[in-house]
């Protein structure tokens, strides 16, 4: 019999996307008060607390699991700085059993051509540049230009074969990108 698991997780990942690219309060949906019983059912049967900083935190995500994958899209808060530690870990975890080739972030594909020149050279005065028209908004912040920096730094240390490589699927939000 072929399990469901694909299929509730995909369910759970959309749910989770939704609910954070809501406008209403944390933790509704549809302006109710509360998710609903299945969900919170699923989650408390599924919750496992990660360390960003361990590695083995994401022990949960096996290769067994991941080869019936092609894709994991994971929802966030905007404005969240933890997200960054979480990004990072999760492609360390996932390029370290040799899943992840390619990270797609929340961002337009010029952007992120511009992300691929500076993983090819370090030179931060291009992410300076980069980051210049998002001024004002959730993505100008030290720890998103922080976050590539890490990504450079965690590429260098891996072979080039290895190397992740960025993939922007957004919209163009910013006509002002370099």
């Amino acid at each position: 019999m072929k399990s469901n698991a694909p299929v509730q997780l995909f369910g759970l990942i959309i749910l989770l996307f939704l609910s954070n690219c809501s406008k209403e309060t944390p933790g509704t949906i549809g302006g109710k008060d509360e998710l609903p019983k299945a969900a919170l059912s699923y989650l408390a049967d599924h919750l496992q607390p990660i360390d960003p900083l361990s590695l083995d935190s994401f022990e949960i995500w096996n290769m067994d699991q991941l080869n019936h994958y092609q894709f994991i899209f994971a929802g966030e808060s905007h404005g969240m700085i933890n997200n960054y530690d979480l990004d990072l870990a999760m492609i360390r975890h996932l390029n370290s059993i040799g899943w992840l080739d390619y990270y797609t972030p929340e961002m337009p594909y010029s952007f992120c051509w511009f992300i691929n020149r500076f993983l090819e050279t370090g030179e931060e005065r291009m992410l300076d540049e980069l980051f210049k028209p998002f001024r004002d908004t959730l993505g100008w912040t030290k720890e998103n230009r922080e976050h590539f920096i890490k990504l450079f730094q965690y590429n260098q240390s891996l072979p080039v074969t290895q190397r992740i490589q960025v993939v922007g699927i957004d919209i163009e939000h910013v006509p002002e990108n370099p």
